[in-house]
């Protein structure tokens, strides 16, 4: 007599066996990496072109700074969900000066005015929002690694750096040279990926792959001119920080709560950094809008670096501006001019001391808050020490922060 099992195997081969999956189509891995991997493009919003524009002529520097002004900046991005929703990733200096951001998917297909939901200074991240539509079926969406960058890896940066004005598509390969990588002049506890995969700045903002997979490492933000072969890109675990505070900023758009606690908080940031005399640090800058980076950094740089002669004629001094001159050959003329903007408000504690930290929340105007999307903005009072003088100051929600748009003296 026969084992049981054999009489099981032998009906089971009667009836043809079990059927053997199905392989999936095999993947084109260099094909989706360019598929994902799209085209940026800002100009700032025409508000801070006209603001600068303007304060350029009036002042004392050259009329062609204002050129870098107008530029339309161009760079990368690739296609990453989150929370349901499909968003572009990009560096935060493609996007910088820019609410609105156009979105090339290929030669054809172009979202004219997407949003630019969240920007991270600090780590040079912004995130765009796809808009629901056609659009979105099209996008080639990639992932963020689980697994770190490791010393000696083989990664492949992708990005679309063009040639002249023409969109050209580039991948490259290289290695991880240190994947805790130290920024010279950045925070000690910030560390990077570098490696030696060829980027130029149109790829600002494009993915660095682990070779051969649709894994990405990191956003590709930085090369070293100095040197060669040495490029590094924000790590994956800083851009899913970054994506999740961006869900957190749509959140706060929408909840009226959640927007006066944030406007608080970021008002006494500014309190604090201002009761510090001093040159502005880097921090509080970025709470500025462009909007009034625009006026009052052309005009306290002149403050600053243009004196008068005996004929009442402005001389500029030489070496500022040449300093000035070399700073913005890259057309940022925003950034590094944004500084000055700030040396009213500490003029005003050096000559009257510093603000009240509880005014943030007191002189803050309620209705200006609830009625958000008709005014543009809400005003703040903050008075100074002795109550004899105080500043109105105003804010704007600009892509997931609240930033000072205006001061105004009694």
């Amino acid at each position: 007599m026969r084992p049981k099992h054999f009489v099981v195997l032998a009906l089971i081969a009667a009836c043809g066996g079990p059927k053997a999956p199905v392989a999936p189509p095999p993947v084109d891995v260099a094909q989706e990496q360019r598929l994902s991997t799209i085209r940026v493009e800002t100009t700032p919003d025409t508000e801070v072109k006209k603001a600068y524009a303007e304060a350029i002529t009036e002042s004392a520097l050259p009329d062609d700074l204002a050129d870098g002004v107008d530029s339309t900046s161009q760079g990368s991005g690739f296609f990453l969900k989150a929370n349901g929703k499909l968003y572009v990733v990009t560096n935060h200096h493609v996007v910088g000066g820019s609410r609105k951001a156009k979105v090339r998917f290929d030669e054809h297909t172009v979202i004219e005015d997407a949003d630019v939901v969240y920007a991270d200074d600090h780590f040079d991240v912004a995130v765009i929002a796809v808009p629901e539509g056609p659009s979105q079926t099209l996008a080639h969406v990639v992932s963020l690694t689980q697994r770190p960058a490791g010393a000696g890896e083989q990664v492949e940066a992708s990005g679309w750096p063009g040639v002249g004005d023409e969109l050209s598509y580039r991948l490259t390969a290289g290695t991880i040279s240190d994947p805790n990588f130290l920024v010279p002049g950045e925070s000690k506890s910030d560390r990077y990926v570098q490696h030696t995969a060829v980027i130029d700045p149109g790829n600002s903002g494009g993915p660095l792959f682990r070779k051969t997979t649709l894994e990405v490492l990191g956003i590709n933000t930085l090369s070293f001119t100095d040197n060669h072969d040495l490029y590094v890109a924000v790590p994956s675990a800083i851009v899913q920080t970054v994506l999740d505070r961006a869900g957190a900023a749509d959140k706060l758009a929408h909840d009226p709560a959640l927007r006066r606690a944030a406007l608080v908080s970021t008002c006494h940031d500014l309190v604090q950094e201002i009761s510090n005399t001093g040159d502005p640090p880097k921090e509080t800058v970025a709470i500025l809008s462009d909007e009034l980076a625009a006026p009052l950094g052309v005009v306290n740089w002149e403050a600053r670096h243009v004196k008068r002669s005996h004929d009442d004629k402005p001389r500029v001094d030489a070496d500022a501006l040449k300093d000035l001159e070399d700073e913005v050959k890259g057309g940022d003329v925003i950034e590094h001019l944004r500084p000055y903007a700030m040396n009213e408000l500490y003029e005003d504690v050096r000559k009257i001391g510093a603000p009240k930290p509880d005014g943030c929340e007191q002189g803050l105007v309620q209705k200006d808050l609830d009625n958000l999307t008709d005014r543009g903005f809400v005003r703040c009072r903050i008075d100074f020490a002795g109550g004899k003088a105080f500043r109105t100051l105003k804010w704007r929600l600009e892509q997931g922060h609240w930033r000072l748009m205006a001061f105004d003296a009694p």
